[in-house]
């Protein structure tokens, strides 16, 4: 990879607001690795992407060293309830719903303080930072204090996110307060400042997360949820652990792909697809009709395997076996070749998640080092430590996350995810870190950009931006730009087609940093959720 050399890039970064990613383009001319790069555009992630993620949410990093090691860093929610009684009672008082409006379709989102699982990421930062940074808090605190302070600019794809999301993000008094200042939603250009936020990233720096578990922080959130009548404990907090392993690995043809383990769902689940492929991940190459038939058909193989194996067993935590049993696999390989046939059975409702809330970065750097890290605050519980600028999740409202139905999980389990923070390599030395927020369409999205850009050599640019396919519930979703021809003749072949219009945020946002053969940097963020690319040149 490129040397710290003068007028040589120095790396490269993507992430869904401006002020994210020229966070961590500053760590980086800095001298700071891709971690540091990582942590400090996380933080101000928290302030900058609001609706997304939050201090009081959690995520999965998935982390290369200089080594070239890769490892998994698990630090999303865990259930709380620990030392109570957890009748349905209990669980359900401070539980209510909010209908959202997102134009082509309504969901019923949960907020309130039945909704607030344990958070992990000022934990999970803490230890990433430990683990693998190199620059002090301190300063890797800075441009999220400044942001909370002097403010963040509203962008067009974060004003579109807090008026659909408005009865949720101006759903309290300090949300309204941050939100909507003047009384009205903000308008693209307009600032928004959180300056009691910079008070806990000042604390957090000098303390790390200590307090937010184990002390007077961690009291100020149990107060704070108990007054919203949610259940979470001190015992919860004090528990919390972040989880570090190996990554999960999986291959799209000559193209490695590291991803989160269970209990994450995301990695487990997108491995599971490129097994059904298997060989056939050659014939994906040239994007056609077959190539896309392919897809949607290992896309509803691993959504039947998901509904049928994985949830069943997600209410104890799923322990990453089933997905690599060689039974299941030839019964759902079995599955799949017959829609290769007859491509109309795909047409068959098959249960799918919901709409997601999360946000990505992707930060590659000269020394080696790679950061693809997924973060999420569902949409926000409502409930705030509100000196603190903490807006803590709604995890336990996110249906995604609760197959069956809600208030099922014993106190002490670590939530399962979608997201699936992700470093790919090639056998030439290329390198790219990606990820993207879209719940069950990130796992689509994830795997067409690796296409596009690593097998059949798009520019990374034109791989994000390449339209979409996603089947879902029996119905295969087309972004515009798909040849008409190819479209036409799926659906005569009794595939039910919906044709987009427009390129949506629907299809996910991946935001994707890398480096080529020869060490040349390159980024790109996804328009479809705002996305920014930078890369990092010395003077």
């Amino acid at each position: 990879m490129a040397k710290n050399e003068q007028g040589r890039a120095l790396g490269s970064v993507a992430a869904g607001h401006p002020d994210t990613a020229a966070a961590a383009h500053a760590i980086l001319l800095e001298g700071g690795n891709a971690i540091d790069a990582a942590i400090a555009a996380i933080l101000v992630s928290t302030i900058a992407e609001g609706p997304l993620t939050g201090l009081g949410g959690g995520g999965y990093a998935t982390v290369r060293d200089t080594n070239g090691e890769v490892y998994s860093v698990d630090f999303f929610v865990d259930t709380p309830g620990l030392g109570l009684e957890l009748t349905t009672e209990r669980r359900t008082r401070g539980f209510h719903g909010v209908d959202i409006d997102f134009g082509s379709t309504n969901q019923v989102f949960h907020v309130g303080g039945g909704s607030i699982a344990v958070p992990g990421l000022p934990l999970g930062v803490e230890h990433l930072s430990k683990r693998f940074g190199t620059l002090p808090m301190s300063r890797l605190v800075e441009p999220a204090i400044q942001a909370a302070r002097d403010g963040i600019v509203v962008t067009d794809a974060l004003a579109q996110m807090v008026d659909i999301l408005q009865d949720i993000a101006c759903g309290s008094d300090m949300g309204h307060a941050f939100y909507c200042p003047n009384g009205a939603l903000p308008r693209s250009g307009d600032r928004l400042l959180l300056p009691q936020a910079a008070t806990y990233l000042e604390d957090f720096a000098q303390r790390g997360a200590e307090p937010t578990y184990r002390g007077d922080i961690a009291q100020k959130m149990i107060d704070a949820v108990d007054a919203a009548d949610g259940y979470l404990t001190s015992k919860d907090l004090s528990s919390y652990r972040v989880k570090e392993t190996p990554s999960e690995q999986s291959s799209l043809g000559n193209i490695r792909l590291h991803m989160p383990p269970a209990p994450g769902l995301g990695g487990p689940l997108i491995a599971f697809a490129l097994d059904i492929l298997g060989a056939d991940t050659e014939r994906l190459h040239d994007f056609g009709e077959a190539a896309i038939i392919r897809l949607a058909a290992a896309q509803a193989a691993t959504d039947s395997f998901r509904n049928e194996i994985v949830d069943p067993l997600l209410l104890t935590g799923y322990g990453g076996v089933q997905h690599r049993n060689q039974d299941i696999q030839n019964r759902y390989r079995q599955r799949y070749e017959a829609w290769l046939e007859k491509p109309h059975g795909l047409a068959t409702p098959v249960p799918s998640s919901a709409v997601g809330s999360t946000t990505h970065i992707s930060v590659v750097a000269g020394d080696g080092t790679v950061c693809s890290v997924t973060t999420s605050n569902g949409e926000g519980s409502t409930v705030w430590i509100e000196e603190l600028g903490f807006h803590i999740n709604n995890m336990l409202g996110e249906e995604d996350l609760h197959p069956g139905s809600f208030h099922r999980y014993d106190a002490g389990i670590r939530l399962p995810s979608m997201m699936a923070p992700t470093i790919a390599e090639t056998p030439d030395g290329r390198i790219v870190a990606l990820g993207s927020g879209g719940s069950n369409r990130l796992r689509s999205a994830i795997l067409q950009v690796v296409l596009h850009h690593l097998a059949r050599n798009e520019s990374m640019a034109n791989a994000t931006q390449h339209p979409r396919v996603h089947l879902e519930n029996g119905i295969l979703d087309i972004e515009p730009g798909i040849d008409t021809a190819i479209v036409n003749s799926l659906a005569q072949k009794g595939m039910h087609i919906n044709r987009w219009n427009q390129t949506n945020l629907y299809f996910g946002g991946v935001h994707a940093a890398g480096t080529d053969a020869n060490g040349q940097f390159s980024a790109a963020g996804d328009p479809r959720r705002g996305g920014v690319a930078m890369i990092a040149t010395s003077s």
